[in-house]
């Protein structure tokens, strides 16, 4: 049984509240605000979660880690496209994923699932 301390109940209610997110230590030291514990101790509980696999850990811009609480609202199982400019984050379905990797013969390293771009409003179409 893990000791549920008051640093980790507030890292996973911050990560509950963002479940369709992946979020930075800045992000969740964010969400914390005011009773956000040191940095180090969310290094640390971060990296339990992560070793007893209640958090995932992905890669995010300029390989930097960006958390995501484990369980159903958790998306490591498909492709991910996200908007450099308003950070916008669509689901690609499974349609669409299987026909690419059967049309390019690629296969997708499920922890990397994010594909950098910019949606149609900030690349300037209204479509």
């Amino acid at each position: 049984m893990t000791y549920q301390t008051r640093a980790r109940k507030l890292i996973l209610d911050r990560l509950a509240s963002e479940p369709r997110n992946r979020l930075s230590i800045d992000s969740i030291m964010r969400l914390m605000g005011d009773d956000a514990p040191g940095r180090s101790t969310v290094y640390r509980q971060m990296k339990a979660l992560c070793d007893e696999g209640t958090v995932h850990r992905f890669s995010g811009d300029n390989g930097a880690a960006l958390y995501q609480l484990a369980g159903k609202s958790c998306c490591s199982e498909h492709l991910h496209l996200k908007c450099v400019g308003c950070g916008l984050l669509l689901h690609l379905d499974e349609s669409a994923e299987t026909e690419l990797c059967r049309s390019t013969g690629f296969v997708i390293d499920e922890g990397l699932s994010m594909l950098y771009g910019r949606c149609a409003r900030c690349a300037g179409r209204t479509e």
